[in-house]
C-alpha cells in the first residue's frame, strides 16, 4: 500500500484540544513573560516596546489571516470531494504566494519602520520594528503549512510548533534584551526584546517542514495546468478576509490614537494619558489567553464547515456549527466568569500595580465573550463562502466602534474603550447571526447553548470568590501577602474549574451525542454516570 501523503484526521473536538492546550500554553507564558520582561527593560521600555507589537501586530494579521484560512478551506473541500492531488498544489501555490506576500509586507515593515515609528509617537522604536520586520515573512511561509495541516484536520503539527514557538520567544526575548539593555542602552534593549519573536518563528517553521517531510506529503504528485484557476480561486478566497483582518488590525492601532487625542483634549497630561493605554494593552494581554481557546476551536471548525458545506450537507451543517458555539460558550464563558472574579487578585500575583486593569477585567467579561464568538462565527462565514458579507459586516463595525469611542473616552477614561468594543462586537455577532441562518435554513443556537454553561460559570464564580477570600486570609497568617495571594488564586482557580464542571455536568450540560463526539482520552475523565 502507498502511505505517501497519509496523515491521521482529528475531530473537531479533538483537533481542538490539541490547539487549545498550545494556544493556553503560549498565551500563559506570554503573560508570565511581560512582568519579567518588566523587570528588565522597565516601565519605559514597556511603553517601547508595547508600541513596537502594535506595529508587528498589525503587519502579522494582514500576512497570517487571509491566504492561511483560505489554503484550510480549499484544501479541506477538496480532500472531501476527492481530489488530494489538487489540494496539494492549492498548498504549494499558496506557499508560492505567502512567500511573495510576506517578504512584501516585511520589506514595507523594514524600510517604513520610521514613518510607522512616527505615526504611533514613539520614533525611538524604528530599530526595534527593524529587527522585528523578518518575523512577518517568516510567520507568512510558516502559516501556509498550518492552514494545509488544518485543511486536512490534522491539528497536531500547528499545537507543537506553537508551543516550541513561545518557549524560544520568551528565552531568547528576555536574555537578548538583557545583554542588549546592560551594553548598548534602552533602545537596544527594546530591540533585543523582539528578538526572540524571529528566532521562535524559524524554529517553528522547521518543526512544520519536519512533519510535512515525515507524512510524506512532498511526495505527492501535482498537476500544474489548472495553475491560473487556482490561484484566482485562492486570491478570491484571500482578498476579503485579509481585508477584513487589516481592518480589525486597523481599530487595535486606532484605539490608542482615539484615546491620546480625546484625552489630551480635555487636559489630561502625557504621562496619564500613557497609564490608561498601558491599562489598556495589559487587559488585552490578559484576555487573549482566553480568546486563544476559541481562535484554536475557530481553526478546527473551519475546515469541517466548509467540508459539509461542498457537499451541501445543511442538516449536518446546522448540527456542527450549534455544537461549535455551544463548546465555545462552554470554554470561554468560566474563563470570562473567573477572570471578573479573580480580577485584583489576579492583577496582584502579576504586579499590576493599579486598579485600572482590574476595572477593565470586570467590566470587560462580557466584550470577551462576544470576540470569542466573533471568531467562531468568522471561521463558519468563510466555510459557508459568505467572505463579502463579513467585510462588510466588518466595515460597519469598525465605524461604529470608532465613532462610540470618540464620545465615550471623554465620559469614562479608558472604559469608554470598552464600550465602543462592545458596540461594535455585537453588531458583529447579531449581523452574522442573521447572515449563517439564511445561509443554512435554520436558526442557530446561541442563546440557548448559552444557558448552562452561564448556570455553572454563576455557581463556580460564587464558590471561587469566597475560597479565595478565606485561602487569603488563612495563607496571609503566617505567609508574606504576595506569596499568599499567588496560592489562593492557584487553588482557587483549581477549585473553580472541578466545580464548573461538576455543576455543568450535573444539570446535563452534553448530550449523549455531544459525549460521543468528544476524544476518549476526555470520556475517560468523566464519572461513567454522566455518559
Amino acid at each position: 500500500m502507498d502511505n505517501r501523503g497519509s496523515i491521521k484526521k482529528q475531530s473537531i473536538v479533538g483537533g481542538f484540544a490539541i490547539l487549545s492546550i498550545a494556544g493556553i500554553l503560549s498565551k500563559l507564558l506570554s503573560v508570565v513573560y511581560q512582568p519579567l520582561l518588566n523587570g528588565i527593560i522597565e516601565k519605559d521600555g514597556m511603553g517601547l516596546y508595547g508600541a513596537t507589537y502594535g506595529i508587528f501586530v498589525y503587519f502579522y494579521m494582514i500576512a497570517n489571516s487571509g491566504l492561511p484560512n483560505s489554503i484550510s478551506k480549499l484544501v479541506s473541500e477538496e480532500i472531501e470531494l476527492g481530489n488530494e492531488n489538487r489540494a496539494h498544489r492549492i498548498f504549494l501555490l499558496s506557499r508560492k504566494l505567502l512567500i511573495i506576500f510576506g517578504g512584501l509586507l516585511s520589506i514595507i515593515m523594514f524600510f517604513g519602520s520610521n514613518v510607522f515609528a512616527e505615526w504611533m509617537g514613539y520614533p525611538k522604536i524604528s530599530l526595534a520594528v527593524k529587527v522585528l520586520s523578518p518575523a512577518v515573512f517568516i510567520t507568512a511561509v510558516l502559516s501556509s503549512y498550518k492552514g494545509y495541516f488544518q485543511g486536512q484536520k490534522y491539528m497536531t503539527p500547528t499545537g507543537i510548533s506553537q508551543i516550541f514557538e513561545q518557549f524560544a520567544n520568551v528565552f531568547i526575548s528576555l536574555t537578548v534584551a538583557a545583554l542588549l539593555l546592560n551594553s548598548k542602552g534602552l533602545i537596544f534593549g527594546v530591540a533585543g526584546a523582539t528578538t526572540g519573536t524571529v528566532v521562535g518563528a524559524l524554529l517553528a517553521i522547521l518543526i512544520m517542514i519536519i512533519y510535512y517531510r515525515r507524512s510524506k506529503l512532498d511526495e505527492i504528485k501535482t498537476d500544474n495546468t489548472e495553475d491560473k484557476i487556482l490561484i484566482k480561486k485562492i486570491i478570491a478566497q484571500a482578498a476579503p478576509i485579509t481585508f477584513c483582518m487589516s481592518l480589525q488590525g486597523l481599530g487595535l492601532i486606532l484605539d490608542p490614537k482615539i484615546l491620546e487625542m480625546r484625552l489630551s483634549s480635555i487636559g489630561f497630561t502625557e504621562k496619564a494619558i500613557e497609564v490608561s493605554n498601558g491599562f489598556i494593552f495589559r487587559y488585552n494581554s490578559l484576555i487573549n489567553v482566553p480568546i486563544a481557546l476559541a481562535m484554536a476551536l475557530a481553526v478546527a471548525v473551519l475546515p469541517s464547515v466548509a467540508a459539509l458545506m461542498a457537499k451541501g450537507y445543511k442538516e449536518r451543517l446546522k448540527n456542527r456549527i450549534d455544537f461549535s458555539i455551544k463548546l465555545c460558550f462552554i470554554v470561554t464563558i468560566p474563563c470570562a466568569v473567573g477572570l471578573s472574579v479573580l480580577a485584583y487578585p489576579i492583577c496582584k500575583l502579576l504586579k499590576y500595580n493599579s486598579s485600572g486593569v482590574a476595572e477593565l477585567l470586570i467590566y470587560g467579561s462580557g466584550i470577551l465573550l462576544l470576540m470569542s464568538i466573533i471568531q467562531i462565527q468568522t471561521a463558519i462565514m468563510q466555510g459557508i463562502n459568505k467572505l463579502y458579507t463579513i467585510t462588510v459586516i466588518s466595515v460597519s463595525a469598525l465605524v461604529l466602534k470608532l465613532a462610540i469611542n470618540y464620545f465615550t473616552i471623554v465620559q469614562f477614561d479608558y472604559i469608554g474603550v470598552l464600550i465602543g468594543n462592545g458596540m461594535g462586537y455585537l453588531l458583529i455577532v447579531i449581523l452574522s447571526t442573521i447572515s449563517i441562518n439564511k445561509t443554512i435554513d435554520g436558526k442557530v443556537k446561541i442563546i440557548s447553548s448559552a444557558v448552562k454553561p452561564l448556570i455553572s460559570a454563576g455557581i463556580m464564580g460564587a464558590v471561587v470568590f469566597g475560597i479565595n477570600k478565606l485561602l487569603y486570609m488563612v495563607f496571609s497568617m503566617v505567609l508574606g501577602n504576595y506569596i499568599s495571594n499567588a496560592l489562593a488564586v492557584v487553588i482557587s482557580i483549581i477549585i473553580g474549574a472541578v466545580t464548573y464542571g461538576g455543576v455543568f455536568l450535573i444539570i446535563g450540560g452534553l448530550s449523549k451525542d455531544e459525549f460521543d463526539a468528544m476524544p476518549n482520552k476526555i470520556k475517560r475523565l468523566v464519572p461513567k454516570r454522566f455518559l
